[in-house]
């Protein structure tokens, strides 16, 4: 079972309790900055007023991105635990640009699984050895997704988890992992461990707990 820390703290220490609580991933929000990587959950903001966005994305407002650069932040994951590169530059030229970046870093590619709302960017870092689940946000994407049908170049998918029921997951199977985010209660991720998910997303480590069956 993939159990993924939805967002990479900022120290080892907090890093290390999601690891305790069952955290076996954890996710770093890529995003390209004047040409540097960054990992960061906040969207850049070059505009008045920001465009409301359902997953929560705070907004920086300042000169630059707040996050710490990749090298930096890949260093806080406990030993051991894989890494989830979500790729937050996903549409357009900066999708491409974010993509061959990730090709350029000295990372152990066996340790990474790469996810993307840009699938096209995908089958390139698919077609360079890394892992990939192609993203799902939205219901009309899933839509797409079921009628495009499996790749096999893709290890899986991370699909809204609010879109997973027993007849959905039925039809992804054929797709690989079929990954739940961003899981919100203790609850639902019991619910969605016995649907069998290939794995959680979540922020909170009772939900990583309650996934890996600890609810200590």
């Amino acid at each position: 079972m993939r159990l993924v820390a939805h967002r990479l703290p900022t120290s080892a220490a907090a890093a290390q309790a999601l690891a305790d609580a069952g955290a076996n991933m954890f996710e770093l929000d890529l995003q390209l900055w004047r040409e540097r990587l960054v990992v960061s959950h906040y969207l850049a903001v070059m505009w008045p007023i920001p465009r409301w966005r359902r997953d929560g994305l705070r907004f920086s407002w300042a000169r630059e991105l707040r996050g710490e650069p990749f090298g930096v932040a890949v260093q806080t994951v406990p030993d051991g635990a894989g890494l989830v590169l979500d790729l937050k530059n996903d549409s357009g030229r900066e999708a491409w640009l974010l993509a061959e970046r990730v090709v350029t870093q000295d990372t152990d590619r066996a340790r990474c699984v790469v996810a993307s709302k840009h699938w096209a960017s995908l089958d390139y870092l698919a077609d360079r050895g890394f892992a990939t689940w192609r993203s799902v946000a939205t219901r009309r994407r899933l839509a797409r997704l079921l009628a495009a049908g499996p790749d096999p170049r893709h290890a899986g998918v991370s699909v809204r988890h609010t879109f997973l029921t027993p007849a959905t997951l039925e039809r992804l199977r054929p797709f690989g992992e079929v990954i739940a985010w961003t899981v919100p209660t203790p609850s639902r991720a019991r619910q969605l461990t016995r649907m069998g998910v290939g794995g959680i997303v979540a922020d909170m480590p009772e939900v990583l707990a309650a996934a890996a069956g600890d609810d200590a």
